[in-house]
């Protein structure tokens, strides 16, 4: 989400998307129901403020959401950008892997689970 920090800052479309987001892998991996998952996402869709949209993450949800910030430092390059983020759903252990890019060439991936405990990085 923005990097603003005020609850009462305007949200971005670009916010709401990161936020569905988060929600999409929640539900992928079983951390929301269906009918949460149906509310959460219609809620973030017409927030008005970070205020809003921050409310609805709030809970292990974040998690994700810290790791998809942070892996291209992780892989070290902070002007990195994500490409992609897979979730592997798992009975024993679903994990979350970020995949960055720095222009067009692929660069690295950290692999974490919902817990936020790194399993795996790589810098290419």
């Amino acid at each position: 989400m923005s990097d603003l920090s005020s609850a009462t800052t305007r949200a971005r479309d670009l916010d709401r998307s990161q936020t569905c987001t988060l929600l999409d892998a929640a539900y992928s991996v079983g951390q929301l129901g269906v009918d949460e998952y149906e509310a959460r996402t219609a809620t973030a869709m017409h927030a008005a403020t970070i205020g809003d949209l921050s409310s609805l993450t709030a809970d292990d949800v974040d998690r994700i959401g810290q790791l998809i910030a942070d892996a291209p430092r992780m892989v070290g390059l902070p002007s990195g950008r994500i490409d992609r983020v897979g979730i592997h759903a798992s009975d024993t252990e679903p994990r979350v892997t970020v995949y960055v890019k720095e222009g067009d060439a692929y660069k690295g991936w950290v692999t974490a689970t919902l817990r936020g405990e790194i399993r795996g990085v790589q810098a290419a």
